[in-house]
């Protein structure tokens, strides 16, 4: 899962200015958009590798997850990662877990929730066929796959209640 380079040609570029571009635009800036939510995902991954314990753990295992639905099946995995409720999502995340590693969340602060990145490694894995399980707690008792969908699970829950 790597993010690739992108090169906006000059005419194209102009065209875009312009409001127009047309299809070719639009896969251009699709594709960008992909690589940076890629890069979002791997940053989370990283600060959450740095807080170490549960976090670290998590992570990695959402992040193995959806190399492996990234390998299988990169368009379904796209369109997981792509969802519009990914992309902030995952900036919050990551925003909570630099706080946490730079000492500025507070010393009561508690350790962000990977349940959204958890839940979105499952989507990744729905979507691309992958024959995944994933335990997580969620933070609440809705839980979203995202591109998926959302189910209500009574008990589910971070307030003490059980893993989904």
């Amino acid at each position: 899962m790597t993010p690739a380079p992108h090169r906006v040609p000059g005419e194209l570029f102009d065209a875009m200015a312009a409001g127009l571009g047309g299809p070719q635009s639009l896969r251009l800036l699709a594709s960008a958009e992909h690589s940076r939510r890629l890069a979002l995902v791997h940053a989370v991954t990283r600060a959450a590798q740095d807080t170490g314990g549960a976090t670290a753990a998590e992570a990695r295992r959402a992040w193995e997850v959806l190399a492996a639905a990234q390998r299988r099946d990169p368009d379904r995995a796209a369109a997981v990662l792509t969802h519009p409720a990914a992309g902030p999502a995952l900036v919050r995340l990551l925003v909570r877990l630099d706080r946490l590693r730079d000492g500025t969340a507070g010393a009561a602060a508690p350790r962000p929730s990977l349940s959204w990145f958890t839940a979105l490694a499952a989507a990744a894995a729905v979507r691309s066929g992958l024959p995944e399980r994933l335990r997580w707690t969620p933070d609440g008792p809705w839980v979203t796959l995202p591109s998926v969908g959302h189910a209500h699970v009574p008990g589910a829950g971070a307030d003490g209640h059980g893993p989904v």
